[in-house]
């Protein structure tokens, strides 16, 4: 017997118990009706009636004619009631509250008795009930991060993520469940399924970085690796908060180049190239390959880029690594809206840059690597000039043309092929 079948049996008895309670309380205690009152209740409105006639008579407000006639109706109407009363009769009404009581208590039992027979005996509903009598403990134990008991292996991976789906929906506002569901999906390569439930995760802990990544990843396998615009918002503010984050960089580069943008995963894998450079990891092989693996997907994303364009590739080998940061004085007055630029000008020639990167202000220090790739002009390469010179400069108004108020950094020159951290400075205003 299946253990949900007494809870229904008992609810069913108690419900017929309430309706029973129900119909025969106003019967309490209540004495037989003989009509009694219902004749007396007659006579006296008779009187009441009667004396009003013969006061109006007596002061002369009827005649005598019209006096006759209304005390004749008023004898029918006397007469009437007492032949209408059938003292039996109000006895019925009770007897008939308490058969329909007597019928319910036998009929509800049983009716609750057939629908659970009828429906939670339903091999599929059975079935799911009693999975989750058998795991429920378990997955809750792993919800707990917590591992799950012994004779849970007996369960496949299949069985635990129904259940699991089932008690992660009747908790919503727990992002950790979301997680942990999404996880379970990634794991049986539902990405759909996965994507759903990270990017609930993400609602519930948007400054959560495991669960916003793993959304992220999420997303960008679900589409074949590209990227989303919702997820391309998201990339993008976490990396105005965190311009530092590797993982967001590698996330919108590999975004980017699946989803055909080639400009925009250059400038993010060359970041990403930048932020390691500035902060490099003790040698091992799994270092090793992950720069070759980087190297490899700016190259494609250059392929990409000069392929849409038609621009020759640029030259990877010549780049300059560079750290801009800003004086105290000036950081306390940094405006959200300013915008920062990083360029480089022949030391001699034309006074326009050759190459320049722009992003919105954020926190600093900044570090990039300028390149071919930031080439303002085709005909004029970064890779070819012998010496160039570095320089930054904030512009509250967002434009790159020099202006008074602009906040600047002393040029640096450098020489073609020159390696090491170049550091700019931003601590003089434009007059």
């Amino acid at each position: 017997m299946n253990p949900v079948f007494w809870p229904v049996l008992g609810t069913g008895l108690l419900l017929s118990l309430l309706i029973t309670f129900w119909l025969l309380w106003p019967l309490r205690g209540r004495p037989a009706d003989t009509g009694l009152p219902a004749r007396q209740l007659s006579a006296r409105v008779y009187k009441e009636r009667l004396q009003e006639l013969n006061a109006d008579h007596m002061s002369q407000r009827i005649d005598a004619e019209t006096y006759a006639a209304l005390k004749l109706e008023l004898d029918r109407a006397l007469l009437a009631d007492a032949e209408g009363t059938a003292p039996a009769a109000s006895v019925t009404p009770a007897r008939s509250l308490r058969a329909l009581a007597l019928v319910l208590l036998l009929i509800v039992p049983a009716l609750a008795a057939g629908l659970y027979l009828g429906l939670f005996r339903d091999p599929g509903v059975e079935a799911d009930l009693a999975l989750q009598a058998a795991i429920r403990e378990d997955v809750d134990r792993v919800l707990a991060g917590q591992a799950p008991r012994a004779q849970a292996q007996q369960h496949n991976l299949g069985e635990f993520m129904q259940v699991m789906k089932r008690r992660v929906q009747e908790r919503p506002d727990q992002a950790d469940g979301w997680l942990a569901l999404g996880l379970g999906h990634l794991q049986v390569r539902d990405m759909a399924q996965a994507k759903q439930a990270l990017s609930r995760a993400a609602e519930l802990k948007p400054d959560d970085e495991q669960i916003v990544f793993t959304y992220i990843q999420a997303s960008i396998m679900s589409q074949q690796g590209a990227i989303e615009p919702p997820v391309l918002a998201l990339l993008n503010r976490w990396l105005q908060a965190k311009p530092g984050h590797q993982g967001a960089w590698l996330m919108l580069g590999l975004g980017s180049l699946r989803a055909g943008d080639g400009e925009l995963a250059v400038q993010a894998f060359e970041r990403l190239q930048a932020l390691r450079a500035a902060n490099p990891q003790p040698d091992s092989p799994e270092e090793g390959a992950a720069a070759l693996q980087v190297e490899r997907l700016l190259a494609e994303a250059r392929q990409l880029t000069s392929a849409s364009t038609g621009a020759v590739v640029a030259d990877a080998a010549v780049g300059y690594d560079i750290e801009v940061t800003l004086a105290p004085e000036l950081a306390r007055q940094l405006p959200p809206d300013a915008t920062v630029f990083v360029f480089a000008r022949a030391l001699q020639g034309p006074p326009m840059p050759i190459a320049a990167w722009r992003r919105d202000a954020g926190q600093f220090p900044l570090r990039l690597r300028l390149t071919d790739a930031d080439n303002l002009m085709p005909e004029r390469r970064l890779s070819d000039q012998e010496t160039v010179v570095l320089q930054a400069k904030i512009s509250t108004t967002g434009s790159a043309t020099p202006a008074a108020g602009d906040w600047e950094a002393a040029g640096v020159p450098v020489k073609r092929g020159q390696s090491g951290l170049v550091r700019l400075r931003i601590s003089d205003v434009r007059r």
